[in-house]
């Protein structure tokens, strides 16, 4: 068990704009473990952008911050369900293969910077506030057919996710873990791989400068005015007494992350 300040996925994509090169070459380590984790007690449940961590480093000419290319995973033990944590009725499943379709949800949320929550529908949310066990895939499928979003991405990049959100593809292989891994690995590893070495070469050699706290806080700061700029745009203000939160960053400085096993 490892103790040390630093950040989940879910809250760098809130704070800060991954370049190109570090959207890629992230969404091509996340294949990469998915294709040789994926049957192991590494990945007994599916991985989302809370599982995926980073930890502040300083290291010699390098500002202290986080490598974009040093991931680490949060992993439960065998037979262990969080607190709260709802149990999902996979017999109402329309993706049969959850751990992909989770990894492809988490490519979209890296590619475009937005939260898969913000986009479900109200009509899978329960009244108990749950999201449907089939509430990720709709919303993401959704955002996926919206062609303006994707401007700026690779259209090979595009295709992977595509691929990764329809089960289509990967229902022969039901049953059959290695075949599934081999198809996982022609399909959407080696072309990611592919596509940051006609970019930038070999993503395992790639030389890739830390996310420093400063550009981190800078950025977050932004994104605070931009958020209140539209606000201010279309309510009308209305004075009211409140008290600051602490930045995120703030928040994360200092204290303790719990990784991998939790």
């Amino acid at each position: 068990m490892l103790e040390a300040s630093g950040i989940s996925l879910a809250e760098l994509l809130r704070v800060t704009r991954l370049t190109q090169k570090r959207k890629l070459l992230l969404s091509y380590m996340l294949a990469q473990a998915t294709w040789q984790f994926y049957d192991s007690d590494w990945m007994q449940h599916e991985w989302i952008k809370n599982t995926v961590q980073f930890m502040f480093e300083q290291r010699t000419g390098m500002p202290k911050g986080i490598f974009i290319n040093e991931p680490f995973l949060s992993a439960r033990l065998p037979g262990r369900q969080l607190a709260g944590e709802a149990r999902v009725d996979n017999n109402f499943r329309v993706h049969l293969f959850p751990k992909i379709l989770a990894v492809g949800i988490l490519f979209l949320e890296i590619e475009l910077g937005i939260n898969i929550e913000d986009h479900r529908p109200p009509d899978c949310i329960g009244p108990d506030g749950r999201p449907s066990v089939n509430a990720d895939h709709i919303a993401a499928t959704e955002v996926f057919e919206n062609a303006e979003l994707w401007e700026d991405t690779f259209a090979a990049f595009r295709e992977v996710i595509g691929i990764c959100l329809m089960p289509d593809s990967f229902v022969e292989y039901l049953g059959d873990t290695d075949g599934l891994r081999n198809h996982f690995e022609k399909k959407v590893v080696l072309p990611l791989q592919q596509l940051y070495r006609n970019a930038w070469g070999i993503p395992e050699e790639s030389e890739v400068r830390p996310i420093g706290i400063d550009t981190l806080e800078a950025q977050t700061s932004s994104r605070v005015a931009d958020h209140a700029a539209r606000r201010s745009a279309s309510q009308p203000i209305v004075p009211t007494q409140q008290t600051a939160a602490p930045s995120p960053l703030q928040k994360f400085q200092g204290s303790s992350l719990r990784l991998a096993p939790e």
